[in-house]
């Protein structure tokens, strides 16, 4: 593990094997890694509404300008559709949407 997102990305029981605690103090461990996540998301989520992750994990079309207004929204930079974003850009901003999607 180099990063707090290595560890936030930990199960319990990857965690106890490799660092030898507990699993309660595992999962208190996880948990504080993980708090930026929730408290990155409560920002985007008071900026847009629903995200399309569903729509995005089947393939479906999403208007190319929805998604780089989302993308935008999400502090992702990108100046036009061809752009390329990193694959952690792209993990946080599935997490935002996983956030502000309804259930």
């Amino acid at each position: 593990m180099k990063t707090r997102d290595d560890l936030a990305d930990l199960a319990v029981d990857e965690l106890v094997e490799i660092g030898g605690v507990e699993a309660g103090q595992a999962a208190e461990l996880i948990m504080n890694a993980r708090k930026h996540w929730f408290e990155e998301e409560a920002k985007v989520r008071s900026k847009y509404g629903r995200c399309n992750r569903r729509a995005i994990r089947r393939g479906a079309e999403v208007p190319v300008d929805r998604l780089l207004q989302q993308l935008d929204q999400a502090g992702i930079k990108v100046d036009s559709a061809e752009d390329m974003i990193s694959e952690d850009a792209s993990t946080s901003f599935l997490r935002i949407c996983d956030a502000v999607t309804p259930r």
